[in-house]
């Protein structure tokens, strides 16, 4: 590493440490990072000229009596943004950040049943930017999608997307927008790191279920997720439900668990009971099985009966495989409620390594509706993040 590039280390793990801790005096940004007092302010007053990094005034609580006060510093939150797209098989959220972590500014629109939702999608996108971010500096553009990220082949794979949503996505993505720094996150690996900066995981190792129309999975091991963001270290929703006689069937936790799939699984059990099926609507909700078993639906209870037992299937495996201590559910899965997590936990005693099971805690996700923004400009600010220079910011525009 040279000098230049250890300097930048050095603001790197200033600045990180002032997002961490707003309103951090230089005396204590010192100590934190174990650099001498003159580092600490020469560096300092470089991110205040870049505009990174704002001189709040005197520390209230610094606790000194005599001399000069030190003085508080924070994250500046009106130069920089950075942009963030959610981008759904029905909608798009677009969205902002500032170097503080504040998400604003949502949007949600509808492109699915455009003729080219590449096309409408970057046309929003910049729309967006002019009405949202006049004045600012964009550093990036965080791109969170339903689907499986490679890079090395150029491909998205999702099971939610439509092929004429990913094809040449990531050329076309920076052919429109060739002065923003694009990264491209897998939507639970958003929400899995959501769950570590503000769940209760207590820096424990953890895996994220995030169970909609399809099945994912993230697994967050010494405070870093496995693999990246990417999505591509495990699939999941893929893990096999059938035995090796039952091959043909072909059964996989995705096509029978995920939200996409459980109306014909609803209709199956309602034809066992002799039960009427033309009141079951065209598309079926996990919502809709909760609140008919709530209210004592004896198909419903046997649709919750059988999910929980294959996710139980699926989670004992992976348990016996990786010894984490928290297994979290997120996704819209959770309407399921209650009943659902009370039969996966009981179903689970059954499958996999005794002692694993015993020492893993099973639960909902508390996070809200906009975590997975939160978790992609938290990853950004954390894992990907560069300092742009004046001279970088004046080519650029």
């Amino acid at each position: 590493m040279n000098q230049q590039e250890m300097k930048e280390e050095n603001k790197k793990k200033l600045f990180s440490e002032i997002l961490s801790n707003p309103g951090i005096s230089r005396i204590r940004l010192a100590k934190k990072c174990s650099y001498s007092k003159t580092t600490v302010s020469i560096l300092v007053d470089e991110l205040i000229k870049e505009g990174y990094v704002e001189d709040g005034g005197t520390a209230a609580n610094a606790g000194h009596t005599q001399g000069r006060r030190p003085t508080s510093l924070f994250p500046n939150t009106r130069k920089y943004t950075v942009l963030i797209v959610n981008w759904d098989k029905k909608y798009v959220q677009l969205a902002r950040a500032d170097l503080a972590t504040d998400v604003s500014c949502i949007k949600e629109i509808s492109i699915a049943e455009t003729e080219d939702p590449q096309i409408e999608l970057f046309s929003c996108l910049e729309q967006y930017i002019r009405q949202e971010c006049d004045g600012m500096y964009v550093l990036a553009v965080c791109w969170i999608l339903p689907a499986m990220i490679d890079r090395e082949h150029d491909c998205l794979i999702s099971a939610v997307l439509e092929e004429k949503m990913t094809i040449h996505f990531f050329e076309h993505a920076e052919h429109r927008f060739p002065y923003i720094r694009h990264f491209y996150f897998n939507d639970t690996a958003c929400l899995a790191y959501a769950e570590k900066v503000h769940g209760q995981t207590l820096n424990e190792d953890f895996v994220y279920i995030n169970m909609n129309d399809g099945i994912g999975a993230t697994f967050v091991l010494n405070g870093n997720l496995l693999g990246g963001p990417v999505g591509l270290t495990t699939q999941f929703g893929s893990f096999s439900l059938s035995s090796v006689r039952e091959r043909d069937k072909k059964r996989c936790l995705e096509n029978e668990i995920g939200e996409k799939g459980i109306r014909q699984r609803f209709i199956k059990i309602r034809q066992e009971y002799l039960e009427n099926t033309d009141d079951i609507p065209e598309k079926l909700y996990f919502k809709d099985i909760g609140s008919l078993a709530a209210k004592g639906d004896m198909s419903a209870k046997k649709m919750l009966d059988e999910i929980s037992r294959d996710m139980s299937y699926a989670l004992g495996n992976l348990i016996t495989i990786l010894h984490v201590k928290r297994i979290v559910i997120g996704g819209s899965g959770r309407a399921l409620g209650r009943v659902f997590l009370d039969c996966v936990k009981r179903d689970i005693q059954d499958i996999g390594f005794w002692q694993f099971i015993e020492d893993t805690e099973i639960k909902f996700s508390d996070l809200d509706y906009y975590a997975v923004l939160d978790g992609a400009v938290h990853y950004f600010l954390d894992q990907c993040f560069e300092f742009i220079t004046l001279e970088e910011q004046e080519e650029t525009g």
